[in-house]
């Protein structure tokens, strides 16, 4: 009975925002529950602060605070023209490690690259794997979703949904969606979004992909496909993500 009356007690908890100020990394969560969310652990967070305080004492966010103490942020600057070649190289190596490599390989390869490339533009090239993250975040995501959000913008679409669990044991959920592309003249598969979750219930669940097709300007009422594997929260027929999102798109 009493784990019963607890279970209520917590699902009507709401995010406080003045957590904020006693907490300076965390922020309400972005998938439309309640929830807190680490900005430096990248994780969502039961809406109590008995649980911030615990998670402020883990090994990993202890961890997160001491690499981020360290690490200097990107800040917007005036670039002179003679170095946009060099800035375009750093760009195009940060994609390259992002699609065929990992990260920490940069620290080795832009080493090589800087020795071997003496009179050249690649001389000037100055990057490993704190500033190639920056930029794979703060530059190349952000043009990439603002290409994919014009690009998709009033489009009919189907979208794919898996849940999974990382090495962390944090629950995330991947969003991807197809549709007809202007741009490549033909069908597309693009990764939207990356949501953490912390329970894999139906609303949950539910919430994490419809956040993120909001942030592309999409609405499920122009949601025509749902793909996703055979669990039962994901395609059941009642208190599931495709009952949710078949109810929204019928109306």
């Amino acid at each position: 009975m009493a784990s019963k009356w607890k279970g209520f007690y917590d699902s009507g908890r709401k995010y406080n925002k003045s957590w904020e100020s006693k907490f300076q990394w965390v922020s309400k969560a972005s998938d439309g529950t309640e929830n807190a969310y680490c900005k430096l652990c990248r994780t969502s967070i039961q809406p109590r602060s008995s649980t911030l305080v615990n998670h402020e004492k883990t090994d990993k966010h202890i961890r997160r605070v001491q690499d981020s103490a360290t690490t200097k942020p990107l800040s917007v600057i005036h670039i002179a023209k003679e170095d946009d070649q060099v800035k375009k190289a750093e760009i195009e190596l940060a994609v390259t490690m992002a699609c065929h490599s990992a990260i920490m390989t940069i620290d080795h390869l832009g080493e090589v690259i800087t020795k071997n490339g003496k009179g050249s533009k690649l001389e000037k090239i100055k990057l490993h794997r704190r500033k190639c993250t920056k930029i794979i975040m703060n530059v190349v995501a952000t043009a990439t979703k603002e290409d994919l959000t014009k690009d998709v913008k009033g489009k009919k679409y189907s979208i794919i949904v898996e849940e999974s669990t990382d090495i962390s044991t944090i629950k995330l959920l991947c969003a991807m969606i197809r549709y007809h592309s202007e741009k490549e003249n033909k069908i597309v598969t693009a990764f939207v979004d990356l949501v953490p979750v912390i329970e894999a219930n139906g609303e949950n669940l539910f919430h994490a992909p419809k956040t993120c097709l909001n942030g592309i300007g999409l609405k499920l009422n122009d949601c025509i496909g749902y793909g996703c594997d055979g669990a039962s929260v994901m395609v059941g027929e009642h208190n599931s993500v495709w009952s949710r999102i078949r109810s929204v798109a019928a109306n």
